[in-house]
């Protein structure tokens, strides 16, 4: 009895073993699980971590770039032919100065071989430098336009190897337009383009020009690449040229080689806004400047 008691304990304590080992298996499997699904969790959080959350606005925009359109098709006037013509322009003036009043945006100033200044209510450049040209400006900037304004020599170097004239699309000191008056030699459209000069357009018959030393009226017009310019209404260039199509305007004086000084002064500058096509009409339809 005894005996058989004995195997039947025997038995009980094989299957409580085996039952034993197949828990600790199972806790064993589980806990290696556990630490698996921590480690996953641990790792996933240092990724997400180290990337950052995407927050679209904190993302660099891309530049604003301008968007170039074709410029409009030019349109010219018909003019008859023989008729005293003057420059065409219809809308605003932009820009009147009689120079009657020193407080002005206009350049003044001492500078290397030449002066700017306001006296006597004309706006005078000076130039006592050979080889020298020196332009005082408005300050302001337009692009298509219609121009007039008055010159007169004031005073002039021994011999008449000077010019000046209307400077125009300014964009900075290297890089300019002119149209010149040279006293019995030429008109001339000229660029400064980095530094370097260029001829646009030239005429040597002066004609129009009365004595430098009387008043002579400059005056032009622009619509996109095409200027043209008259003196004493009288139509003397025509300049096509797409550098630069919008800048400052003022005028100039320049000086050859010779000794002595060249003064001239300048007056009744006005300035009007272009609303239709570019040309030469009959004298009365150009903007009349009573009371400028």
């Amino acid at each position: 009895m005894l005996h058989e008691n004995a195997k039947e304990l025997d038995r009980a304590d094989k299957k409580a073993s085996r039952f034993i080992a197949s828990l600790a298996g199972i806790v064993s499997s589980l806990i290696v699980c556990l630490i698996g699904l921590l480690a996953v969790i641990f790792l996933g959080a240092n990724v997400t971590s180290s990337r950052g959350s995407f927050n679209p606005e904190s993302t660099p925009q891309p530049t604003n770039t301008k968007v170039f359109t074709a410029l409009p098709t030019l349109t010219l006037y018909k003019r008859p032919t023989n008729t005293p013509t003057r420059l065409a322009a219809t809308g605003r003036v932009l820009l009147s100065e009689n120079f009657s009043n020193t407080q002005t945006t206009w350049t003044s100033g001492d500078l290397d071989g030449a002066s700017i200044a306001i006296k006597d209510g004309l706006y005078q450049i000076t130039i006592t430098k050979n080889e020298w040209i020196s332009w005082g400006k408005a300050n302001k900037s337009f692009s298509d336009f219609a121009l007039s304004v008055d010159a007169q020599v004031m005073v002039t170097p021994n011999t008449p190897d000077y010019g000046f004239g209307i400077a125009y699309r300014i964009k900075d000191n290297k890089n300019l337009s002119f149209f010149e008056v040279y006293p019995g030699k030429y008109f001339k459209a000229s660029r400064l383009t980095n530094g370097s000069w260029s001829t646009l357009n030239i005429q040597n018959n002066t004609a129009a020009l009365k004595d430098p030393k009387a008043v002579n009226t400059l005056r032009m017009i622009c619509q996109q690449a095409l200027c043209e310019f008259s003196v004493n209404n009288q139509k003397v260039l025509t300049v096509r040229d797409s550098t630069v199509l919008a800048g400052d305007v003022g005028v100039f004086a320049t000086k050859y080689n010779t000794p002595g000084s060249v003064r001239v002064g300048f007056d009744n500058f006005t300035l009007w806004e272009v609303t239709q096509g570019v040309g030469f009409l009959p004298d009365d339809d150009f903007p009349e400047r009573s009371g400028l």
